[in-house]
């Protein structure tokens, strides 16, 4: 097993300024990231905790140390919106974590079940944000994205089974196999097992089931609370939460 961190070095940088050419010296940390194997021994530094995207109370080690800062107290940027703690490892100053994720879509909750059995889907589906783009849907632990194809509207897409695009962190999305029954969400049968990383769910989750005896209301959604083969269901018996997104 591998992992990435950030070797940092000191170096120094000499101006003159001024009429009389004063001299001004500056530490530097200058970063590069280096493959470091987990048999080596090296172990992650003591964390400072994620504020958001941020260290809190850091300072990235990629702009440079202010005077008498310390290792500790600098972070370097592994990628896009994720930061990683230095320290001192093995007497080198190295990025030693936590990774700080960029953070997700805002979401606001829409609707539920239990907690709005019975409402009507047309009711809900006045309550959407005109902002909104997309949506979330959780079950358990499934945590489930989902905006329109091209051309469909957010109700439309929620009261299909052919009209969106999936994504597992509402920023990459793809278009699932469609199932042939009329429910609403999910996708045809193993699809997610098929074509998901770590997913071994046979549907992807669907919120409501066409024809039912009550109408279209709120009611039980399908098919599990969980990615684990063992615990992959397909009955509507399941508790989940929809939020809209932007």
């Amino acid at each position: 097993m591998s992992s990435i961190y950030a070797q940092c070095a000191m170096a120094t940088m000499t101006t003159s300024t001024g009429a009389s050419a004063h001299t001004h010296t500056h530490k530097l940390c200058l970063c590069v990231f280096t493959l470091i194997f987990a048999s080596t021994g090296i172990t992650k530094a003591d964390a400072i905790a994620c504020n958001g995207t941020q260290l809190q109370g850091a300072a990235t080690c990629t702009k440079g140390f202010a005077e008498g800062m310390k290792c500790e107290e600098t972070f370097a940027e592994a990628g896009p919106g994720v930061y990683v703690q230095c320290g001192i490892v093995d007497g080198s100053c190295l990025s030693a974590g936590p990774f700080c994720e960029a953070e997700g879509p805002t979401c606001t909750y829409l609707v539920g079940f239990p907690k709005e059995e019975g409402k009507a889907w047309a009711e809900v589906l006045k309550e959407i944000p005109s902002a909104a783009t997309f949506i979330k849907v959780t079950m358990g632990d499934v945590v489930d994205y989902f905006k329109p194809v091209t051309g469909a509207t957010l109700p439309q897409m929620i009261q299909s089974h052919n009209k969106h695009q999936f994504s597992t962190d509402g920023s990459t999305w793809v278009t699932p196999e469609f199932s042939s029954t009329p429910h609403w969400g999910g996708s045809s049968s193993k699809w997610p097992a098929n074509h998901v990383k770590d997913d071994a769910r046979n549907y992807l989750t669907l919120w409501y089931k066409d024809n039912w005896k009550h109408g279209e209301v709120i009611c039980a959604g399908c098919c599990s609370e969980s990615k684990d083969v063992e615990k992959t269901g397909t009955s509507f018996t399941q508790h989940w939460a929809m939020y809209t997104c932007s």
